[in-house]
């Protein structure tokens, strides 16, 4: 039995079809190429992150989701002998340590739960962890001149302004002693100006 030609069958043969489809296959992944890998990378230059800053919605679902590495976290800052302290993602080593950073100086965390839970946080997209007093702060998300994420406050009170450097935004969040904070250097200078 013999197939019956059609008019496309003339105007793109069997061969010539497939390496039309190919070609628009291979125009539009360049297209992709072109266009959204070079976007996606500058908004990561200029934010940080590929994804949008985190609000408070965000943040309270970070906060039950994350809550007992958090926790653990929380009672080692607490118990230790320093009252400000920051752990930054960028100082981990490849082994695995997680240093505290003091006035310049790095000091080892012992705690190797506190250590265990710092790692599991950094590898879920946070960026910074600090104490200032009595309040731990978790930052989730950063560019070059602004930052947010949630804290704790351990005494219970309302972190005041010294608290964080440039603060604009302290919401609280649904737990108590928590809120979710924004910083950023430029808003605040035009404010205090």
């Amino acid at each position: 039995m013999t197939k019956i030609k059609t008019d496309g069958d003339r105007a793109f043969p069997g061969s010539a079809r497939f390496k039309f489809i190919k070609a628009i296959a291979i125009l539009c992944l360049a297209m992709l190429l072109i266009v959204v890998v070079p976007l996606s990378a500058l908004r990561f230059m200029t934010t940080g992150s590929i994804l949008r800053a985190p609000n408070a919605t965000r943040m309270e679902r970070d906060l039950i989701r994350y809550r007992e590495s958090m926790d653990t976290i929380i009672k080692y800052l607490i118990s230790s002998t320093f009252s400000q302290a920051t752990i930054w993602r960028a100082n981990m080593s490849d082994d695995g340590n997680v240093e505290l950073s003091v006035a310049g100086r790095r000091f080892a965390v012992e705690d190797s739960e506190a250590a265990e839970a710092v790692c599991y946080l950094f590898r879920r997209g946070f960026r910074v962890i600090s104490i200032n007093e009595q309040v731990v702060s978790f930052q989730r998300w950063s560019n070059l001149n602004a930052g947010r994420g949630i804290a704790f406050s351990a005494d219970g009170s309302t972190p005041d302004k010294a608290t964080f450097e440039f603060l604009i935004e302290l919401t609280p969040l649904s737990e108590a002693g928590w809120y979710f904070f924004v910083e950023d250097f430029n808003e605040w200078r035009r404010r205090n100006q």
